[in-house]
């Protein structure tokens, strides 16, 4: 037992010369952390990448926001002696009791769009307008508008309805 009671000894100090060997001048003390300052600077380069990332995007997404919408032409009553004339194109007119009359014919809502993709390619410039009341809700107008385009219209117009003339 002496012997085996040697060679783990031997062993031992093999493991230890060894330990030593591989990690000259480590130390495992505290002393250069106390030297060491804390850190009290802000790292500004994760907030730099962030807001590059929205700059992107935002430049990515901006054109399609543009696109978006109705161009709408808006005139008032009596305007209508300049290129476009209104006999030319179709008149919608929404009145106060929310009925719609193309051309002087009372259409059902329902029933605009398939009555405006009959009869826009009949007029010259493919152009709609429509005159409303102030009273009648702008959903409404829009709504309108909205059918007009879908249906072909070219171009639409907002007639305001003039006191005068009635």
């Amino acid at each position: 037992m002496d012997q085996n009671h040697k060679e783990k000894e031997n062993l031992e100090i093999e493991s230890k010369v060894a330990v030593e060997a591989h990690s000259p001048g480590r130390t495992h003390t505290t002393e250069h952390a106390v030297e060491e300052e804390p850190i009290t600077e802000i790292n500004v380069t994760p907030l730099v990448d962030v807001a590059l990332v929205l700059v992107i995007i935002f430049m990515a997404v901006s054109p399609f926001m543009l696109q978006a919408g109705l161009t709408v032409q808006e005139s008032k009553a009596g305007a209508e002696k300049g290129k476009h004339a209104l006999e030319e194109n179709l008149q919608i007119r929404l009145n106060q009791e929310n009925k719609i009359f193309v051309n002087n014919q009372e259409i059902l809502l329902e029933k605009l769009s398939l009555f405006l993709k009959t009869e826009i390619p009949k007029t010259k410039d493919k152009m709609v307008t429509l005159e409303a009341e102030k009273s009648n809700r702008v959903g409404q107008v829009v709504e309108i508008l909205d059918i007009a385009k879908q249906s072909g219209a070219l171009k639409v117009a907002i007639l305001n309805k003039d006191k005068e003339k009635e």
